[in-house]
């Protein structure tokens, strides 16, 4: 593999999120897009993912409340848009509770349905994930989810 190998794994599932391409100047972070990374994870150290960790770096309404919708998409093709793209999956997560420090904000929530942490079939690893602020139609973030 290309790259730095030193990384231990941590188990479990890692999206690194990015602004869709469509973000534009002149408009604010939240709605040009951020950066961040979700990770899937689970407590009994097995395949399936019980719990999501989103951290972005959007720090400036710290303390707001904010409702993420995260949609798991059937394919990992970010050249459609997520509009238009099926899902798999969607759930929300609530940013009530956030750790708001060192410039990020971190939300961690319970799935409601176990995620497979493998390849094809029902697994998520190699599908696109996409990001909204729920109330908007522009997604904020996107990646395509691998192990972690």
């Amino acid at each position: 593999m290309c790259g730095d190998s030193s990384r231990q794994s941590c188990g479990g599932a890692i999206a690194i999120l990015n602004p869709p391409e469509r973000a534009a100047a002149g408009l604010t972070c939240i709605e040009a897009g951020v950066s961040g990374r979700l990770i899937f994870r689970s407590a009994r150290n097995d395949a399936l993912a019980t719990d999501a960790v989103f951290t972005h770096n959007e720090s400036d309404a710290c303390g707001d409340e904010t409702i993420y919708t995260i949609g798991i998409h059937k394919l990992g093709d970010l050249t459609t848009s997520a509009l238009v793209s099926p899902f798999i999956h969607k759930f929300s997560l609530e940013e009530r509770d956030s750790d708001c420090n060192a410039g990020a904000r971190t939300l961690s929530a319970s799935l409601n349905h176990p995620l497979r942490i493998e390849v094809g079939h029902e697994g998520i690893i190699g599908r696109r994930v996409t990001v909204w602020k729920q109330g908007t139609i522009s997604p904020l973030a996107e990646g395509i989810i691998g192990y972690n």
